[in-house]
């Protein structure tokens, strides 16, 4: 009997999606399944899918829910394994967390959590949350949470929790907020806890999030067939950096010095942006869906058989704009 309830998460930037996987049906890859939202636009789409998540809860509920589908593969694997699916048409990662596993207590995602402080996508890997922050010195949580969270009081609350025993999520957002004030309102700015950030951190921390998704970014052009389509949705601006200039790289944009008449640093056209820059959610899915505020989409299309490729020198870094 399954005792996993119903997917509540709401995917976010459908329509973008939409407009990215809108080509001849083909073999895609949900490599973020979550629950499944995404995995079933693909499949409006008439493409084959092969939905994979690191989270055995996902793997579980998705095989139950979408079992009607002749034209769907559930997997459990996480990005390191993207090699093992090729060749594709097309990858969709969004990189975000899912209303399920906020909503689980037992997963300690959420500030309110009673249960224990773990935060791992996946149950079997370690360390939990609650094991980093004992087992770490106050230094190395410090770069943690600053390097993860971009959090401007990392010091003062490492210090207050490096070593520490925390038994759940709820417990460690009190210890944050003793040392650090929460933002002062402004209208048209939503509250921020004080603990966003560390947990955030954290979450990145446990799950090896940049590793992972640097994984994914070696692999797709490896198994993406000539024309196939990669569509990343970041959630911060960590996520987004990597990703951005991945696609920079893949575009061909050239690193050399603006003053070198040709490009000496190999840089190679192998991909075409879908649209410039990044796409984020308009104002009525923000008002339906607030997770989607913070969300915004990058996609590529991969050169021809015959390599499409430019002269580098046309993208060269120092003589254009920037982009968002």
């Amino acid at each position: 009997m399954n005792t996993i309830p119903p997917s509540i998460h709401v995917p976010v930037l459908s329509n973008y999606v939409r407009q990215a996987f809108t080509m001849p049906p083909g073999v895609l890859l949900d490599a973020t399944a979550g629950g499944g939202g995404h995995s079933r636009i693909l499949l409006d789409l008439g493409h084959r899918v092969i939905a994979a998540d690191r989270d055995p809860s996902v793997v579980t509920r998705l095989r139950n829910e979408l079992h009607e589908s002749s034209r769907l593969l559930v997997e459990h694997s996480d990005f390191t394994e993207i090699r093992c699916y090729t060749p594709l048409n097309g990858i969709l990662a969004d990189l975000g967390f899912s209303s399920d596993q906020l909503a689980d207590s037992s997963r300690g995602f959420s500030f309110d959590a009673d249960g224990p402080l773990d935060m791992r996508m996946n149950p079997a890997s370690h360390p939990s949350a609650a094991e980093l922050i004992r087992s770490s010195s106050m230094d190395d949580l410090r770069r943690i949470i600053r390097e993860f969270g971009e959090e401007s009081s990392a010091g003062a609350i490492a210090r207050e929790i490096a070593g520490r025993e925390f038994s759940t999520a709820r417990e460690l957002a009190g210890a944050i907020a003793r040392v650090k004030k929460p933002r002062p309102y402004r209208p048209g700015r939503p509250p921020l806890h004080p603990a966003t950030r560390t947990f955030q951190a954290l979450r990145i921390a446990v799950n090896d999030e940049l590793g992972q998704l640097r994984s994914l970014l070696d692999a797709a052009p490896h198994v993406l067939a000539p024309g196939g389509r990669i569509a990343i949705i970041t959630f911060h601006s960590l996520e987004d950096r990597i990703v951005k200039n991945a696609f920079r790289e893949w575009e061909g944009v050239c690193r050399c010095p603006p003053r070198l008449p040709v490009c000496a640093c190999g840089a190679k056209r192998i991909a075409f942006a879908l649209w410039k820059g990044s796409q984020n959610a308009d104002s009525e899915e923000v008002s339906s869906n607030p997770r989607s505020r913070s969300a915004r989409i990058r996609a590529m299309e991969m050169a021809g058989d015959n390599g499409d490729a430019a002269d580098p020198r046309a993208g060269h870094a120092g003589g254009g704009g920037k982009e968002a």
